[in-house]
């Protein structure tokens, strides 16, 4: 310890501190104190830029995460659009194709139905076929009541004379 002497000191003390030797220690404490704290400051300042740099090395590695995620999300979009464009064309061939077989049937169709228009008789035609069967009616009804008064007469005559050879 310091030994008391005439400069600060107003009375001798037996612990040897004087109001001197009390400065010049709180004095070393505080010097002490600051350079403590001046390490603190730096070990602080040193700490939250290390936090600051790991923050922003996850926060680029967020970055260029989305961003894969994005242009992933755009490729998996342009694939699903692709085979929806080649879907979609072949639906469309498909379609077309049907289409065309459909009016060739429709055409062959419509040849039957005129073919077959073609091979039936006009109203004209069913007409005139008509009448003629009518006639060949009446014709054939004439030939047949002539038969009959034919085999009447036939059946009379031989009556008579059947009658006539036996009244002999």
């Amino acid at each position: 310890m310091p030994e008391a002497t005439g400069g600060g000191q107003t009375r001798g003390d037996p612990s040897g501190w004087s109001t001197d030797t009390l400065k010049e220690y709180i004095l070393g404490l505080m010097q002490e104190q600051d350079k403590h704290n001046a390490a603190s400051v730096d070990n602080l300042k040193e700490f939250i830029t290390g936090l600051m740099a790991e923050a922003d090395k996850r926060n680029e590695q967020r970055f260029i995460a989305q961003q894969k995620a994005v242009q992933d999300a755009l490729q998996s979009q342009e694939k699903a659009v692709g085979a929806a464009l080649a879907a979609s064309e072949k639906a469309v061939l498909v379609a077309e194709a049907n289409a065309n077989k459909w009016r060739e049937n429709a055409n062959e169709w419509r040849g039957s139905m005129n073919d077959r228009e073609k091979n039936f008789a006009s109203r004209i035609e069913l007409g005139s076929l008509k009448e003629r069967v009518d006639r060949m009616e009446g014709i054939g009804k004439g030939v047949n009541s002539a038969w009959v008064w034919v085999v009447g007469a036939v059946a009379i005559g031989a009556a008579v004379v059947t009658m006539v050879t036996q009244l002999k």
